[in-house]
């Protein structure tokens, strides 16, 4: 990305991995690749991108029963992580009634309030700009069919994993985002939002036609060029064709908030 900019920019990256960090502050100066949002010096006009990062935020877990809500925590029992039965608090509530109903009883709902803060501190640090968003989920309404047993899961090499609860720190952990209270808490930090399928936002920015352009290279490579330069530019065009499977990639979530 930064590679591909007209103009030099002052870009920083914000990752909790040690190793990541490493590998960005072989790109970045290492001043700049920084463990913490709270790390970026701010307030800056620019672009804040975060790339499936709020799917992986702290998500409470509302279920919903017959006289409202009721939480489940995380306890021990036998020496194994257990879901326990807990009263719910407020905010959680609160959330659960807003964007997680119609819920049928014993259905489940991850309560993503960490997501919403995230997207209003993004936008605080900025004096103009955009926060753009790029995740799996959908709006409420959309989310509606997969609340009887909720989207909380797990995945380890690209593979779905067992239980959340059962090899902790071994797998990622990550639920459906929400974005109906990402547009609401955007829109109440003074942003103008705008909410796209991946798909139909690259290609409104003219990556079909980049496809074709990179296709054509490719051909012309295939006849007289440099093998190894044909596979690279192979690489290229299947990498950013998998960003429109309908079925993957193109079925994410773009949300830009422009303040």
């Amino acid at each position: 990305l930064l590679a591909a900019l007209e103009h030099p920019v002052d870009a920083w990256a914000v990752e909790a991995s040690p190793a990541a960090r490493a590998a960005l502050a072989e790109v970045l100066p290492s001043e700049r690749v920084v463990p913490v949002f709270d790390d970026v010096a701010a307030p800056f006009s620019g672009v804040i991108i975060g790339n499936e990062l709020l799917d992986n935020l702290p998500v409470s877990i509302a279920v919903r029963k017959r006289e409202g809500w009721e939480e489940r925590w995380v306890g021990i029992e036998d020496g194994r992580l257990v879901l326990v039965a807990h009263p719910v608090r407020p905010k959680v509530a609160g959330w659960a009634d807003q964007f997680g109903r119609p819920c049928p009883e014993g259905g489940r709902v991850e309560v993503q309030l960490a997501a919403s803060e995230w997207i209003r501190r993004a936008l605080d640090m900025l004096v103009c700009g955009a926060v753009i968003v790029i995740d799996y989920g959908e709006t409420a309404e959309n989310l509606e069919h997969r609340r009887t047993e909720g989207t909380l899961r797990t995945y380890r090499a690209h593979h779905l994993g067992p239980h959340a609860l059962a090899e902790p720190g071994e797998t990622d952990i990550t639920v459906d985002v929400n974005f109906s209270p990402l547009v609401i808490a955007a829109e109440s930090g003074g942003a103008s939002v705008e909410l796209h399928r991946q798909d139909e936002f690259l290609q409104s920015l003219g990556l079909v036609d980049r496809i074709r352009e990179l296709r054509e290279q490719e051909l012309a490579l295939a006849r007289d060029g440099d093998p190894m330069e044909r596979l690279k530019v192979r690489s290229t065009r299947t990498n950013a064709e998998t960003l429109l499977h309908r079925r993957g990639l193109g079925d994410f979530r773009v949300l830009i908030a422009r303040k």
